[in-house]
């Protein structure tokens, strides 16, 4: 991490605590849960042991997501996170590929997701590295950064921690799109391929897998196509009324990419993912706006993982 980075950090989070997050728990239980998502998703669940995390996506035949997902392998059981305002959405579109399986998928209410900052364990994190997650009393961990001391929980029960009343959820949306990790929204379901969002970097595709809903066109992207656009940083000193499916203009008023998230903290200004043309000189790129009239700027920063 760059001491730019971690100064960052420093500053969204000073104090030990937990931030209450926007995310929900899907559950997919059964004989034929693994056959089942094997089909939809575009991760490896056959790679997926216990204690091991990955991303993934739910595509449509047109290789659009439409789900995006951090999933675990728990108790022989999948756990899917998944942002709040997309889970009821997702579970409705699942649920019409899985009739012809054994299996169960639901949203599990009983799981609360939270950001946890130097929790009591965190001076003893070489038990969770990031990709993996370890399991205490009360909660699932999962390590987002362990060098800061940055961990998410899902848990049934309320955290022992207190709560932080001096950050919120969009500090810790902040942060993870500084390290750029993508959302999907229902303004952007089915608006972009998993390329687009750098999820290839992510580790959320197997191109060794077999078949998937939407896998020919994600694996014809890898072996046949070049890769166009991609997800870059974003930032304004100032808060401005970008939402995610904006569409961005360059200096010339020309359409040239789409907000994937965007976030404001008074400590950072405004923190945005936007899916950019790809050019060849990169450091030419500047004067992108959220409308063709003058308006606030942003600059624009690749993403290294």
């Amino acid at each position: 991490m760059t001491k730019q980075k971690q100064s960052t950090y420093d500053s969204l989070f000073p104090n030990p605590g937990v931030i209450k997050l926007p995310y929900k728990v899907l559950v997919v239980e059964g004989s034929d849960a693994e056959k089942f998502l094997q089909g939809q998703l575009s991760c490896d669940l056959a790679e997926l042991g216990e204690g091991r995390t990955v991303m993934g996506t739910a595509n449509t035949p047109k290789g659009r997501i439409y789900g995006l997902f951090k999933i675990i392998k728990h108790n022989e059981r999948f756990l899917l996170r998944i942002h709040g305002s997309m889970a009821d959405i997702v579970v409705a579109r699942l649920n019409k590929y899985k009739v012809f399986f054994k299996c169960t998928l639901q949203i599990d209410e009983r799981y609360s997701v939270f950001g946890a900052v130097k929790p009591p364990f965190a001076s003893d994190n070489t038990d969770c590295p990031e990709g993996k997650y370890l399991e205490s009393d009360k909660a699932l961990v999962f390590a987002i950064d362990s060098a800061q001391h940055l961990f998410e929980l899902w848990t049934t029960e309320a955290p022992e921690q207190p709560a932080l009343s001096d950050c919120s959820a969009e500090d810790w949306a902040c942060m993870e799109s500084i390290k750029g990790l993508p959302e999907i929204y229902p303004a952007t379901s089915e608006a972009f391929i998993l390329q687009y969002l750098n999820l290839h970097e992510l580790g959320a595709v197997s191109f060794k897998k077999g078949c998937y809903t939407g896998q020919e066109i994600i694996a014809r992207m890898k072996f046949l196509g070049k890769l166009k656009k991609r997800t870059f940083l974003l930032h304004c000193s100032d808060k401005t009324n970008a939402q995610p499916g904006d569409t961005l203009y360059d200096q010339n008023t020309k359409k040239c990419g789409e907000i994937v998230r965007t976030h404001y903290s008074s400590t950072t200004g405004t923190i945005a993912l936007a899916v950019l043309s790809i050019v060849d000189n990169e450091a030419d790129r500047n004067g992108i706006r959220i409308t063709k009239e003058q308006d606030k700027l942003y600059t624009v920063s690749p993403l290294k993982y």
